[in-house]
C-alpha cells in the first residue's frame, strides 16, 4: 500500500478479491458464478441453460391440475384426489369392456337372419335345404359358428365369428344355399353382454 507520503505501507492482510486472484483461479470463479445463476436469470440474458441445470418439467403438472379442476367444476368442487382416481379408473375399465366385446382385428362378428319363405311348406323348404347342402356344409368357409336360435314365426338367428377376408365367403354360402327356402340378411355385429352388465353395475 502507498501512503499520501509515498512511502509504501507492510500490511499484514493479504489482498483478496477476484482481481488479485491468478489467472487459472478466474476461471473457476467464472464457472462458479455461472452454476449458480437460475435458468431464467436476468444474467443469463435468456440464454438456455436447461441442460446444464434441468429445467423442470411443468406441462403434465399443469394438464393434471386441469383435469381435476374440471372435474371439481362438475361436482361442485367436492371431488377429491381419491375420487379422482375413482373416476379414471372406471373410465378406463369401461374402455376395457368394450374392446373385449369387440371380435379382434383378424375377425368380424356377423348376424345372419334366415327369415323363412312362408310360400313353401315346411316340407319344401327341408327338402331344397337338403339339395343345396345347407346343413351338410355349415359352417361357411373362414366361419365360427357363435350362437344360433330360432326366433318362432320369423326363422333362424345365427351369429358367426368370421375370418375378416372370408366374409365375402360367407355371403356367397348363403346366396347359394339359403336362397329359396329363407329370406336372407346379414348385419355386422359385436357382444354387447359384458357392456350391458357393466351398464347396470353404474346405473344401479
Amino acid at each position: 500500500m502507498i501512503t499520501k507520503r509515498g512511502l509504501r505501507r507492510a500490511t499484514s492482510q493479504p489482498a483478496t478479491g477476484p482481481s488479485a486472484a491468478p489467472p487459472s483461479h478466474m476461471k473457476d470463479i467464472g464457472r462458479a458464478v455461472v452454476a449458480r445463476e437460475a435458468w431464467n436469470s436476468a444474467r443469463s440474458a435468456g440464454r438456455n441453460r436447461t441442460k446444464t441445470l434441468g429445467k423442470p418439467e411443468t406441462r403434465s403438472m399443469v394438464v393434471k391440475a386441469s383435469q381435476r379442476r374440471g372435474f371439481a367444476r362438475l361436482s361442485g368442487g367436492r371431488v377429491t384426489d381419491a375420487l379422482y382416481v375413482t373416476l379414471r379408473m372406471r373410465s378406463r375399465s369401461l374402455t376395457s369392456l368394450q374392446e373385449d366385446g369387440m371380435p379382434d382385428s383378424g375377425h368380424v362378428m356377423l348376424t345372419v337372419l334366415l327369415h323363412h319363405d312362408q310360400s313353401k311348406t315346411l316340407d319344401e323348404i327341408m327338402a331344397h335345404l337338403k339339395k343345396t347342402g345347407f346343413y351338410r356344409d355349415f359352417p361357411p368357409e373362414g366361419s365360427e359358428l357363435v350362437s344360433w336360435v330360432v326366433a318362432m314365426s320369423f326363422g333362424f338367428v345365427i351369429n358367426l365369428k368370421v375370418e375378416a377376408d372370408k366374409a365375402r365367403s360367407v355371403n356367397r354360402y348363403m346366396e347359394q344355399k339359403a336362397w329359396g327356402a329363407f329370406r336372407y340378411q346379414v348385419f355386422p355385429s359385436y357382444d354387447f353382454a359384458p357392456i350391458a352388465a357393466d351398464l347396470k353395475k353404474q346405473h344401479g
